[in-house]
């Protein structure tokens, strides 16, 4: 049964890596992670394409460092666009790059960071596989920007999403962030995945930073 919405167990996971390296990496780290129960890998978007019609897997992980920006929302705006839509988790190496903000502005649901070590980047992959989104600080100091020179007119944030962004961008994560505002875990996630639901808003048009 596939789960746009949250997290989900025994999930199908469809890897879309260009590199044979990584991508054998990648499959070790999900392998490692509950509630993955199929894994399959293509290393381009034809296939891929093909896996969401012949397949319908539940998840898509997609190196976007190794993939053209117009691969990577070509498949994620795909997978969204489907009567059920799939949930995406983009992979990159650096927080704050355009290839990452391009990535959620077409409708990614969560984010890994590849520049971690091994135990820290699974947690990563739990959490997003479970429905958790992490905010770092170079991506909420990038929000920041975003949001205030592209977004102005078309969207306004809550308090509440200010105070997430500040946080974070100081550097708190998730936890110190609910500890700090004494609210729940989950509503600061919730925040972070509303706050990416914001940036992808705007259709028509992609914002250059």
């Amino acid at each position: 049964m596939n789960n746009s919405k949250q997290g989900c167990l025994n999930s199908k996971v469809l890897i879309i890596e260009a590199d044979v390296g990584l991508c054998g990496w990648l499959s070790a780290q999900l392998n490692l992670v509950h509630g993955v129960a199929e894994l399959r890998t293509v290393a381009g978007l034809a296939a891929a394409e093909e896996q969401l019609v012949t397949w319908s897997p539940d998840l898509l992980v997609i190196d976007i460092c190794t993939l053209s920006l117009n691969s990577v929302r070509s498949i994620i705006t795909q997978a969204k666009n489907l009567p059920a839509p799939r949930r995406c988790i983009v992979a990159t190496l650096y927080d704050d790059s355009d290839e990452l903000l391009s990535a959620l502005r077409a409708g990614a649901d969560a984010y890994v960071s590849m520049d971690e070590d091994d135990a820290v980047f699974v947690q990563q992959l739990q959490d997003a596989v479970l429905g958790r989104s992490r905010l770092s600080a170079k991506l909420a100091r990038r929000l920041i920007a975003e949001f205030g020179l592209h977004y102005r007119d078309e969207i306004s944030l809550a308090k509440d999403e200010i105070s997430v962004l500040e946080l974070a961008a100081r550097g708190l994560g998730v936890k110190a962030s609910a500890d700090s505002l004494e609210v729940g875990y989950e509503v600061i996630a919730k925040t972070v995945k509303t706050l990416y639901q914001k940036l992808h808003a705007p259709q028509g048009r992609e914002a250059v930073a």
